[in-house]
């Protein structure tokens, strides 16, 4: 996080895209620094109770929008999408035909969408 936020700190309005541990990145410093994010694209982020503790961040309403595969064997589809919830009041939360690493979804993405 040290190194993501001494990247980032230089600019305003970024459009941050984070999949699995990098969606958990994404999503902290989004939490902690909500006036520097336009918009937030989660792809199977790694958003666990263990690790992210909801008790420190207040709910922000930066726009994300996140996908995550119904066959995830390795972040828990329903676990992710609670806690994104709890996180983030203007979210999208899509379920997919897909695992973990999202290749048959990232393909199918309208990227230009996505990043305006």
């Amino acid at each position: 996080m040290a190194q993501l936020n001494s990247i980032l700190r230089e600019r305003d309005l970024w459009i941050l895209i984070g999949s699995s541990f990098g969606g958990l990145m994404g999503a902290l410093y989004t939490l902690q620094n909500p006036k520097k994010v336009k918009k937030l694209i989660l792809l199977a982020p790694y958003l666990v109770p263990s690790v992210l503790d909801l008790e420190k961040y207040n709910p922000v309403d930066v726009p994300v929008i996140a996908y995550h595969g119904k066959n995830d064997d390795v972040v828990q589809l329903k676990t992710a999408r609670e806690q994104a919830y709890k996180l983030f009041t203007n979210i999208e939360y899509n379920s997919t035909n897909d695992d973990h690493s999202l290749q048959k979804t990232v393909k199918e993405l309208d990227w230009i969408y996505l990043i305006s």
